[in-house]
């Protein structure tokens, strides 16, 4: 019985490609340790650091500018400055959170990628050696007219289809390995051996989607600044035309303007919240149907599981030649490796689920 906790560690390195590179020691590379590199590479937590410290100047000179106002309407005008202002302040310590957030979910998900393409190019390697060997007994039969043209071409064409198939994922690879270097600073073309650790827990039946959705809704930073912002309009417009004003009629075109930018806020914050609600729904739903697909991943692997030993008596006594072995344990091994997959779809999935900085 398969437990419901797993722990999957995967560890890759370059594989022999086509194209002739310097010599070197692959870089064991963490995700820690890769979004460390990436965190100190960040151009945009860079900014938000200058922001912060531009932002407590203005902080200083809005003061500065109230303790040295007149009128009334002016310190008005200073004060609500100095309202946004905090805002910015605080939305800037949640904005690099959430930088942090990203960086790490996006490494994660291109040492994915590499694994993903890394272990194809692997099966792909087995799958062309069985189509050579077969191709060989497809250009036997065909000279000794027992396989059609049209078969032997199908035959050689397999083959071919492979072969580009295999170019392409070294394609990916390369791509892959490009995008991670510019995110963590690397070298270009440097290739590292990339190890990914994650853990497979199925959600369970303790937390239904309205749970998720609550707990969104709860934690949203966003959400949290466009209601500050909001607050912070209304109490302007209360403290200029006084409280409960926005019931009346209206009294100037200053006042329509502002009343509307208000409703039009109300609007905002709620066409957000909705969004909210779907999206989590739609990841919610996407997490269950991970869940679903890797039981039947399971049974099908387990049903091939069930054969391999009878296969390899089979093999033993004749009865199945080794290319057709070969090619029943590479398809056993595929089952296996794409419940792997499932599994950290899973993992990831579920961390676009519950990490409000990802919403």
């Amino acid at each position: 019985m398969k437990k419901l906790v797993s722990t999957i560690v995967i560890i890759t390195t370059l594989l022999a490609g086509t194209v002739t590179v310097a010599a070197q020691e692959p870089q064991p590379l963490t995700v820690d340790r890769a979004v460390h590199m990436a965190i100190a590479n960040s151009e945009n937590i860079r900014r938000l650091n200058e922001d912060e410290i531009l932002n407590e100047i203005q902080a200083r000179q809005i003061r500065q500018g109230m303790r040295e106002s007149t009128f009334e309407l002016g310190f008005l005008g200073l004060a609500v400055q100095l309202m946004h202002n905090d805002i910015a302040i605080a939305a800037q310590h949640t904005n690099r959170a959430a930088q942090r957030a990203l960086i790490t979910h996006s490494i994660e998900e291109i040492f994915f990628a590499i694994i993903n393409a890394e272990t194809t190019l692997e099966f792909l390697d087995r799958q062309i050696a069985i189509e050579r060997q077969e191709l060989i007994f497809s250009r036997i039969r065909h000279e000794h007219g027992l396989m059609s043209s049209a078969d032997f071409s199908a035959a050689n064409n397999r083959l071919l289809e492979l072969q580009l198939e295999r170019e392409q994922r070294e394609v990916e690879i390369a791509r892959a390995y490009r995008s991670l270097n510019e995110i963590v600073g690397s070298p270009r073309n440097t290739r590292h051996t990339v190890v990914l650790e994650t853990e497979f827990e199925p959600l369970g039946t303790r937390r239904d989607v309205d749970s998720y959705i609550a707990s969104a809704l709860g934690n949203s930073a966003s959400l949290r600044q466009m209601e500050r912002e909001l607050g912070i309009g209304q109490f302007e417009f209360d403290a200029i035309y006084g409280p409960g004003a926005r019931s009346g009629a209206s009294t100037s075109d200053t006042f329509t303007q502002r009343d509307i930018s208000l409703a039009r806020s109300e609007r905002n914050l709620q066409t957000s919240r909705d969004n909210l609600r779907n999206q989590i729904t739609d990841q919610y739903e996407h997490v269950r149907q991970l869940e679903r697909s890797l039981t039947i991943l399971n049974m099908n692997y387990e049903a091939l599981q069930t054969t391999l030993a009878i296969n390899e008596v089979r093999l033993d006594l004749g009865r199945m030649t080794q290319l057709e072995f070969d090619t029943f344990k590479l398809n056993l091994d595929r089952s296996r490796d794409s419940i792997r997959v499932a599994e950290v779809q899973h993992t990831l999935a579920v961390e676009r689920l519950t990490n409000t900085h990802l919403h």
